[in-house]
């Protein structure tokens, strides 16, 4: 392993031959700009070596890039090559969706000692985030940057390094809400302390990295979605007949459900997490989940979506949600709009795209929808049959829909974002008033009708089985019964024990 040969990758030319901060500014600020922080290796069937043979062979004979673990092991091996004073240190990515740090040591950084001053140097962490120049280890200190301005600060003997950033423009309107940008100003990066690492004690860590469904760096696939839902797109067109043959498929595979909650495990809203929860693992969500995963497919697709807040009726209270609980989106198709939603589930289940228009009775197979707007709210009512319930035992169940005319949810057409349901997101899992805790449920359309688990207790509403009349039929399960319904009916395989849950809280089928 040449160091000229690693000169000449980053086009770098050491005519001073200074250990200095000069020096070093200029090695890092060559590297960064010549060797490509990326994964690419991993979606070529390819494995992320930590071997440096390997890692020089790589990015310096071969030209490629890599991730942390790589590059800046490199720069580790050259730095200490030409004669500073080194040490590779580890550290904990801030984690925005959930609000902490990485319980693994998943990245690698390099301290570099300058006549007993010492630096961070990082040329690993890409995009907007990484560090332009050599970073002083003073806490405290704003040590502004080209990309922005950096802190690092130390508490009891660990070290955070922040970053303030700039505010942001995005010509392409398409793009505004696009889940690559960042939306916070103030961004915690990662965490550290001056413990001394190898290479070694990143082995487990970089297997992780690259076969875990749950790895940020495993690739979230459209046809790995459509493979899931069973679609097999031959049109390829941005109609209102391919619009409906996703969400017919999404309904029909995906369940509405809120069983993590009932297993002891959370309900997750970022993207990644629910990737790997629906499409992986084949488990369904409720709203805020299995309908980001649609506005994530649409999106990808080339749809013109935006996702909405809906606030839904309590039929007990009767009046709308003063919180938005309800996640949907609205797609445009050739300057029309239309209100898709794969996330209310049971009978009050959308099975085509409601046309954004004020007033017009929309008859599908479960009901005939109603879309009525006042003042800049939109509300979505349904127009339901009559139901026969042919077990006497259930006739009074307290799971029946009473009222033929049900309101729904009410919204507007503001854009949200789905960090305006993280703090609901929270709530709605952890609240003792919370339907959801309440409850354990899943839902799953069919071609006729569909099926509802509520606690113990199985439903099947077939629509429309005699002139303007449901059959629903119940069906009380024991334990046994209920892992095997959910596996059979429902297509869910659970992780862990499911304590089911029939509360007091209002929840119809």
């Amino acid at each position: 392993m040449d160091i000229e040969a690693y000169f000449e990758r980053i086009g770098y030319k050491n005519s001073v031959n200074k250990l200095d901060l000069a020096t070093l500014t200029e090695v890092l600020q060559h590297q960064m700009r010549a060797v490509p922080f990326e994964n690419l290796s991993m979606h070529c069937g390819e494995a992320m070596c930590l071997g440096l043979e390997a890692t020089f062979d790589h990015i310096v004979r071969k030209k490629r890039g890599g991730w942390c673990l790589q590059v800046n092991h490199l720069l580790y091996w050259a730095l200490t090559k030409m004669g500073f004073e080194t040490t590779m240190l580890g550290g904990y990515v801030y984690i925005t969706p959930v609000n902490k740090y990485s319980s693994e040591m998943v990245h690698l950084l390099v301290q570099v000692t300058i006549s007993d001053r010492n630096y961070i140097v990082d040329s690993a962490y890409g995009s907007s985030y990484q560090m332009w120049e050599p970073l002083e280890l003073t806490s405290g200190k704003d040590q502004p940057q080209v990309p922005a301005i950096f802190r690092l600060t130390e508490e009891n003997g660990t070290w955070y390094l922040d970053q303030i950033r700039r505010e942001q423009d995005v010509p392409n309107q398409e793009f505004v809400n696009s889940d690559l940008l960042e939306k916070s100003k103030y961004r915690k990066i990662y965490s550290f302390t001056l413990e001394p690492r190898t290479i070694e004690d990143f082995e487990y860590v970089n297997t992780y990295l690259q076969t875990s469904p749950a790895s940020v760096f495993e690739t979230m696939d459209i046809e790995a979605y459509f493979e899931r839902i069973g679609y097999q797109s031959s049109r390829n067109k941005l109609d209102l007949e391919e619009l409906t043959e996703i969400l017919q498929h999404q309904i029909r595979a995906i369940p509405f459900e809120n069983l993590n909650i009932h297993c002891g495990e959370s309900m997750e809203l970022n993207l990644e997490v629910i990737f790997d929860q629906v499409v992986r693992k084949k488990r369904g969500g409720w709203c805020l989940q299995v309908n980001h995963l649609l506005y994530w497919a649409l999106t990808k697709m080339g749809f013109e979506a935006t996702m909405l807040g809906g606030y839904v009726f309590n039929t007990p209270a009767n009046k709308y949600s003063s919180g938005m609980i309800h996640l949907l989106v609205q797609v445009t198709l050739s300057g029309k709009d239309y209100i898709v939603d794969a996330g209310f589930g049971r009978s009050y289940q959308m099975w085509e795209p409601l046309e954004l228009t004020s007033g017009k009775d929309q008859p599908q197979v479960p009901a005939v929808f109603r879309l009525t707007e006042e003042n800049g709210t939109w509300y979505l009512d349904q127009i339901r049959r009559e139901q026969y319930v042919p077990n006497q035992e259930f006739v009074n169940s307290d799971l029946l829909e009473k009222n033929k005319y049900r309101k729904i949810y009410s919204f507007t057409l503001e854009p949200r974002t789905i960090e305006d349901f993280e703090s609901i997101n929270t709530y709605l899992q952890t609240s003792p008033a919370s339907l959801f805790t309440s409850k354990s449920f899943c839902s799953l359309q069919t071609l006729e009708g569909v099926h509802c688990l509520v606690g113990s207790t199985l439903t099947y509403r077939r629509f429309s089985y005699k002139d303007n009349i449901d059959l629903v039929e119940f069906k009380s399960l024991t334990e046994e019964e209920i892992e095997d319904v959910l596996k059979t009916i429902f297509g869910v395989s659970l992780e862990r024990k499911l304590v089911p849950k029939h509360g007091d809280r209002f929840f119809t089928i």
